[in-house]
């Protein structure tokens, strides 16, 4: 491993994390998760059966609106997922937010309040995704 590499490694420490019901099939439950780096708003989206991992820039806020509009998106590309867990903060837990996936038929699961393990695989890469944005950072040429 290279320097910069050995640098970022991180030592997991053993935890409990929420058992999922394994998935069947593709896109069938999502997490997701905001996420900061470099002063800027990302929101990450995790296929939980592929592993399938999308970060868009929430350039211009995080309301319930612009959240919307990019799983909207997301969902052109990959079809209507049966569930999507994220840790109920806001704009996840509001009422148009909620509301807007039912009328989809999309069942809107939380992970318990201040307990990211809960929500392990948007957490997980939440890490994953910060730790490679760093090392580019620190060496462009990786």
């Amino acid at each position: 491993t290279c320097d910069v590499c050995g640098s970022m490694a991180v030592v997991p420490k053993p935890k409990s994390l929420s058992k999922w019901t394994p998935t069947t099939r593709p896109f069938s439950r999502i997490h997701i998760d905001f996420f900061y780096f470099s002063h800027h708003t990302f929101l990450l989206i995790v296929d939980s059966y592929s592993k399938w991992l999308e970060v868009e820039w929430m350039k211009h806020g995080t309301d319930c609106a612009k959240v919307l509009k990019k799983l909207v998106a997301y969902f052109a590309r990959f079809g209507l997922p049966d569930v999507l867990v994220s840790d109920g903060g806001p704009p996840f837990n509001s009422h148009y937010f909620t509301s807007f996936l039912s009328r989809q038929g999309i069942k809107v699961m939380k992970s318990p309040p201040y307990n990211p393990q809960s929500n392990g695989q948007a957490e997980r890469l939440v890490r994953t995704t910060k730790d490679v944005l760093k090392k580019f950072l620190l060496d462009p040429e990786l």
